[in-house]
């Protein structure tokens, strides 16, 4: 907007005064971002000498060099006859650059030049502030690429007199770093310099054309916005510094909407760092904040990203705060974007509290975000974690926005390669990511310790059944080069050399000693001698059909089941398909645990007989079932379900728990089912997981470190086995 319009005004006895320097328009001293923003209009504007009454000598003594007027109508200028708009412009700006010589005059002792038939127009650029110190914004002409000039950010620090205040105000998400740059009628590339010169993009850029002062101004869209292409893996996880440890003074890349953020030494999980909010009476509203890279929600329009994120709650006294979503207002997340008209929108919760799942005091946030047209389309997209309740403190620890569809390990998925996290995972398949091996038939081994590689092929890791060759799907059985799997210390699975199937191995995939079970295709060993490794994995075998085909799946009523892509991690992915969600599995009913707790979790779709979407809520979705038959008598107990408002026809997520008791242990036979399926819809799921929550599996890869390898000591906390889901999922 114009910040001044001055005309038909006649400037007279400033010349002569014996008072020093006397100016009809001279600028303020005080400084605040550094850049000129008050973009001012003069028409008709004379002094009695004929001079330009304008002095721009004390703004460069304080290091404002951009600032320019427009003059309509040159009548202060010795210059009558000319044909157009002109502008004064102070010396050193980076504007002279593009305005050819010979249409300025300087006047070195105001500190300007006075250039004719020249029309400007200022472009501001807002960006991320964090981690952009000292950008720069480098522009040049698009027919004169050597005709460049390059811009200081412009951000004012402001001190509030009070450490804590002057914290709290600069670091608020709304306060955006700003780039200028004023330009004649023309075309341009812009492009924004790290410090070390490399061209990169600042999570989000926001244009904004300021308001044309005269008729022949530089036109909308003549400006190109240099975009660097996204590098392998650089949309995989959009939380940039997600486990607080990227510094030890410093919360880089985070801010916050309200409440504030510090970096909190040994508050995290495990005694990791953690971010935090200042505990504040007055608003349940705070929250840690961080700007998504908006190109990576431009590629991934139309797909999902999983959000995980741990939280802990204290009050003043340090008294940890376990929240329940069905009592109280819990953590939650949510998106706060602009779009390209201008206009602002706020949209949640896309993940809440799961409330069953806890890792020492912190508890998880969970849930599925679609990359909506809007949200791909949006000039910036802030994700921000809401604390949702006043008189507390809350902890932030290992954030995570990931594909489901990029390689390596997915924090806070049950059934996910290990990857980086270094805990192997349950997924075969996936070389040199944690889940084994990809070139020796295709499959590696689930259980494999700690040295899931795909490229040493776990034969030294006490239970890595690895090498499998695709000529004979698979019958390589003791590949350990020690023996440890003859000495049952994780299991062994046999398939048969025919290609006829899988068969197990004649001690049913475990050792008579160690209870072990075998790795992701075997199923639960029958000796219950304490907790085996193979219990603290998936007690549903081939939950993810990585395996590629539907082994130990059924039809209910004997019909063919049916693998189809994509799965939940894209077109390399496959999942089960069944009419009416008919796919059940027997489990090992010997494996349960009297008094242990268990989580569950699945990924699922609905679609029509014309393969078309089909939506569902809280009380229309799938559940996941357990159907127990002891003596001839069958029940049935619900273990997951969806709960929230639907958000979209896309992948949703099945989860709850259940506390195993003597109806487990002591039945006949145990299957995992699924009910509620409309008539006539197909229901497709992927990634169904069964397994302990409890310290005692120190391998426990629901929710896998995104830290380090350590180990995760995630527990369930309930009174009894009824269903407890997580609320406001991504439902269909």
């Amino acid at each position: 907007a114009v910040g001044a319009i001055i005309e038909n005004v006649q400037f007279s006895g400033f010349a002569g005064t014996g008072c020093g320097k006397s100016v009809g328009i001279d600028f303020d001293d005080e400084i605040r971002s550094g850049s000129f923003d008050y973009f001012t209009l003069l028409s008709d504007i004379s002094q009695e000498d004929g001079s330009i009454p304008v002095d721009m000598c004390d703004a460069g003594y304080q290091g404002v060099e951009d600032i320019y007027l427009i003059d309509l109508h040159p009548s202060s200028s010795s210059t009558r006859n000319i044909g157009g708009s002109s502008s004064v412009i102070s010396d050193g700006s980076p504007i002279l650059n593009f305005v050819p010589p010979e249409l300025c005059m300087p006047y070195p002792d105001q500190c300007l030049s006075y250039c004719t038939n020249t029309c400007l127009r200022t472009v501001t650029y807002a960006v991320d502030p964090a981690e952009t110190t000292r950008f720069k914004l480098r522009v040049c002409k698009t027919d004169d690429p050597g005709r460049c000039a390059e811009t200081e950010e412009a951000y004012w620090y402001r001190d509030q007199g009070d450490e804590f205040e002057t914290l709290m105000y600069n670091t608020r998400a709304e306060r955006q770093r700003y780039f200028t740059t004023t330009l004649p009628k023309g075309s341009y590339r812009a492009e924004f310099l790290d410090t070390g010169g490399n061209i990169v993009w600042p999570s989000h850029v926001i244009e904004t054309y300021e308001e044309a002062l005269c008729s022949d101004a530089l036109e909308e869209g003549s400006i190109t916005v240099v975009v660097p292409e996204v590098r392998d893996g650089e949309c995989d996880d959009l939380i940039r510094n997600g486990n607080a440890e990227a510094s030890t003074l410093n919360h880089t890349y985070w801010l916050h909407r309200r409440g504030g953020i510090v970096l909190s030494p040994g508050q995290g999980i495990g005694g990791s760092n953690a971010f935090a909010t200042f505990e504040d009476d007055s608003t349940r509203f705070d929250s840690v904040a961080q700007y998504l890279d908006t190109r990576c929600l431009t590629l991934n329009v139309g797909k999902q990203y999983e959000i995980n994120a741990w939280v802990k709650l204290t009050n003043g006294s340090g008294e940890v705060k376990i929240c329940d979503p069905e009592e109280d207002d819990c953590p939650q997340v949510g998106l706060y974007g602009q779009a390209d008209d201008g206009t602002f929108w706020d949209d949640q919760p896309f993940a809440t509290v799961v409330p069953f799942v806890r890792n020492g005091d912190f508890q998880l946030v969970q849930g599925l975000l679609d990359v909506t047209e809007e949200i791909a389309s949006s000039s910036s997209v802030l994700f921000y974690l809401r604390r949702n309740t006043r008189r507390l403190t809350m902890y932030v620890d290992n954030v995570s926005m990931r594909n489901p569809e990029s390689t390596g390990g997915m924090p806070g998925n049950p059934v996910g390669s290990g990857g980086s996290d270094g805990f192997g995972g349950y997924r075969p398949g996936d070389s040199d990511t944690g889940g084994g091996a990809s070139d020796n038939g295709g499959f590696g081994s689930d259980i494999g310790g700690d040295n899931n590689d795909g490229n040493d092929n776990d034969g030294n890791s006490n239970g890595g059944v690895m090498n499998n060759d695709g000529n004979n799907n698979g019958a390589v059985v003791n590949n350990d080069e020690n023996d440890n799997d003859d000495n049952n210390n994780g299991g062994v699975v046999n398939y048969n050399s025919s290609g006829s199937g899988c068969e197990e191995s004649n001690n049913n995939g475990g050792g008579s000693t160690s209870g072990g079970t075998s790795g992701g295709w075997g199923r639960p060993g029958s000796t219950m001698g304490g907790i085996s490794d193979g219990m603290c994995g998936n007690m549903v075998s081939n939950g993810d059909f990585s395996v590629g085909d539907t082994r130990w799946w059924k039809d209910t009523e004997d019909q063919e089941l049916t693998l189809i892509s994509p799965g939940y991690r894209g077109v390399s992915d496959l999942a089960l398909s069944s009419l009416e969600g008919r796919m059940e599995q027997e489990l090992q009913n010997s494996a349960f645990r009297f008094g242990m707790n268990y989580i569950v979790s699945g990924r699922f779709r609905l679609l029509d007989e014309i393969g078309h979407p089909v939506a569902c809520d809280k009380e229309t979705c799938p559940k996941m079932v357990l159907k127990r038959t002891d003596l001839g008598e069958e029940s049935m107990q619900t273990v997951a379900q969806v709960l929230g408002e639907p958000r979209s026809a896309n992948w949703a997520i099945l989860l709850g728990g259940f506390s195993g008791d003597e109806t487990h242990v002591g039945a006949d036979a145990i299957k995992v089912q699924f009910i509620n399926v409309p008539y006539g819809v197909t229901l497709i799921v992927d990634e169904i997981f069964i397994g302990l929550a409890d310290a005692s599996c120190e391998e426990s890869t629901f929710i896998s470190s995104a830290k380090s390898a350590s180990p995760s000591t995630w527990t369930i906390s309930m009174a009894t086995y009824a269903l407890i889901a997580v609320g406001a999922i991504v439902c269909l």
